[in-house]
């Protein structure tokens, strides 16, 4: 079983529909990568790069990743978007604010990690069988 059912879980395996039928990751990548475009101040390069390579991550998962493994993987896929784009708005705040506090926000959110993914496989379906049902 990849996953039990939940709100973020049921919400977890939304975002891989859409992202398999409806061709999402391409649009979610295309607008962060423009808020970043519009980004020029170098105080906010180092977190750029943060999350590019979170999106370069991301983008790497979804190539390599599949079937009962990306299901697996749905509800740490989701929250790694939720994260990113959160980090992103975060500077934009920062951006638009101007204060020391804003920017500081936005540091300790995004070097706290925006992405949690891990390569899941059969036997990360054996041990959550294992702890779900004991079996």
């Amino acid at each position: 079983m990849a996953i039990w059912e939940g709100t973020t879980n049921v919400l977890s395996l939304d975002v891989i529909r859409a992202i398999l039928r409806e061709d999402a990751w391409s649009a979610f990548e295309i607008d962060i990568n423009a808020r970043l475009n519009q980004l020029i101040e170098p105080q906010f390069d180092l977190l750029k790069k943060v999350i590019s390579t979170s999106l370069q991550e991301i983008d790497q998962y979804l190539q390599v990743t599949a079937g009962e493994d990306l299901q697996t993987g749905a509800r740490e896929l989701a929250m790694t978007l939720a994260r990113v784009y959160g980090a992103t708005l975060l500077i934009e705040q920062a951006r638009w604010d101007k204060t020391q506090r804003s920017l500081i926000v936005a540091e300790k959110f995004i070097h706290s990690g925006i992405c949690v993914l891990h390569d899941s496989d059969a036997s990360d379906r054996v041990n959550e069988a294992l702890i779900v049902f004991g079996k």
